[in-house]
């Protein structure tokens, strides 16, 4: 009887963990970074970013997407400053619209002024 009772704890461990596993959702966003540069100067740490899509997105994956790259930029380490005083995220369809003036995005988020300011979206 033990030995059962294991076995079926054991069994329900495993489809469990495979349930948990298999819940784990794709993130709404595939993309390519076409540019990224840093400014990072006593005086202010700019950090400046022009990503590309790879598959068609909604307005929520746009946003997901912009507010998931501005935490990246967020964190990563800078010399002059703990986080950068001026972000800049630009999200274009297709590489193209970067290309011929850059100003085609589909998305952006930026904060001016660290933190004074919250981070503005515009889609």
């Amino acid at each position: 009887m033990i030995i059962f009772e294991t076995m079926k704890t054991k069994l329900l461990l495993l489809l469990l963990s495979i349930g948990l596993f298999s819940c784990q959702s794709e993130k709404p966003y595939s993309f390519d970074i076409l540019e990224e540069k840093v400014y990072d100067i006593p005086f202010k740490t700019q950090y400046h970013e022009r990503l590309v899509l790879n598959k068609p997105i909604t307005k929520e994956g746009l946003n997901q997407l912009l507010q998931d790259e501005f935490k990246y930029a967020m964190q990563k380490e800078y010399k002059h400053h703990p986080e950068p005083t001026h972000i800049f995220i630009y999200v274009y369809k297709e590489k193209g619209d970067f290309e011929k003036d850059g100003s085609s995005w589909v998305g952006m988020i930026s904060r001016v002024n660290g933190k004074d300011e919250g981070p503005q979206i515009r889609l």
